[in-house]
């Protein structure tokens, strides 16, 4: 597996557990570190765990948060997607409103359609982006413009699971690997994002 600058980060870290396992053990040179400080190293020096998705290349994580997701996001192979799902969207204005998990905004997203106006693929409306939860997983949901305050069902246009998120080293969303509902023959596909 070639090494990522986070993987090089964490075995940095983990070099240092044996020094700071001494700092903080009984004294008792031969004996074994507490569980306690050793816990605490591995787990600020561990990535979240990750995983592959067939039909996303790479290595994948559960979307723990969409921190740094603002921008404009796109389709490896936009003619080979099946109409009516994601060729590109732009997130814009992501907030976090209070007390909540989710991240909410703005969106212009375009879908796989076939159409001779110029325009008529594009949409404007709003997402509400879910992180995991163990109940339900993670979620994008697509409406109109209302969508993002009123999470009506009447406003909800589409949605998509989130098999997994990809992060940049600066801990932005580079990458996110999703699956249309309501379709039999929606396969999991990634949208990467652009001028990162």
């Amino acid at each position: 597996m070639p090494r990522t600058p986070r993987a090089v980060f964490s075995l940095g870290l983990l070099s240092l557990m044996p020094l700071a396992a001494c700092a903080v053990g009984s004294g008792d040179p031969t004996s074994e570190p507490s569980s306690k400080a050793g816990d605490e190293i591995t787990a600020s020096a561990t990535p979240s765990p990750t995983f592959a998705i067939d039909g996303c290349a790479g290595q994948w994580q559960e979307a723990a948060d969409y921190v740094g997701m603002v921008g404009t996001y796109n389709r490896a192979a936009p003619a080979t997607a099946p109409l009516g799902e994601l060729v590109s969207v732009t997130f814009e204005s992501a907030v976090a409103p209070p007390r909540s998990i989710e991240t909410r905004g703005y969106d212009v997203r375009r879908d796989a359609k076939r159409c001779f106006t110029y325009g008529c693929d594009s949409a404007f409306g709003s997402y509400v982006a879910v992180p995991v939860n163990p109940a339900i997983g993670s979620w994008l949901f697509f409406g109109n413009a209302q969508y993002v305050t009123t999470r009506a069902e009447a406003d909800l246009q589409e949605s998509y699971a989130v098999a997994g998120i990809r992060k940049s080293a600066s801990g932005s969303v580079a990458a996110i690997c999703v699956v249309k509902q309501g379709s039999a023959a929606s396969k999991p596909f990634a949208l990467a994002r652009a001028l990162f």
